[in-house]
């Protein structure tokens, strides 16, 4: 699955002329990777909330919600791009809720941290969030 997830994110990054660091690259097979294996009930849990009660935990609760944020609003919108409007989902409110949680999420280890590759990850996801929507929408095309 990793190989064909690998093949699928290269393909649909070089046809939108999109050339992300190298660990970006991965952490978008990896997502797939996960979502693909794991059955998951994709609202379960209001993204908002989810997103405005990172802050009031210690910073590894804090990642743990952003991340989820970050994550599932880049599978959902690049995923189910065409499904959005038939379920009343608004592809903006994901693009705007993912790209800050992942900006959030930058912040948040940099400052401890530095300049390491899960921060160069989570803003370069952040800043370009809706270009590796696009992405994750190419590689759903791909299998269909």
């Amino acid at each position: 699955m990793r190989d064909y997830f690998r093949d699928a994110v290269d393909a649909a990054l070089t046809h939108q002329a999109l050339a992300p660091n190298e660990a970006t690259s991965a952490y978008l097979v990896e997502l797939l990777c996960e979502y693909a294996r794991e059955q998951q009930d994709l609202f379960a849990r209001p993204l908002t909330w989810v997103f405005a009660t990172a802050d009031s935990g210690p910073p590894v609760v804090s990642f743990r919600q952003l991340k989820e944020v970050g994550d599932h609003s880049l599978y959902v919108a690049g995923y189910f791009n065409d499904s959005l409007p038939r379920l009343q989902l608004d592809l903006d409110y994901f693009v705007e809720l993912g790209g800050t949680a992942y900006r959030r999420l930058s912040r948040l280890l940099r400052i401890p941290h530095g300049e390491t590759r899960l921060v160069l990850v989570f803003s370069e996801l952040g800043r370009e969030f809706i270009r590796f929507v696009n992405v994750l929408d190419e590689v759903r095309r791909l299998a269909d």
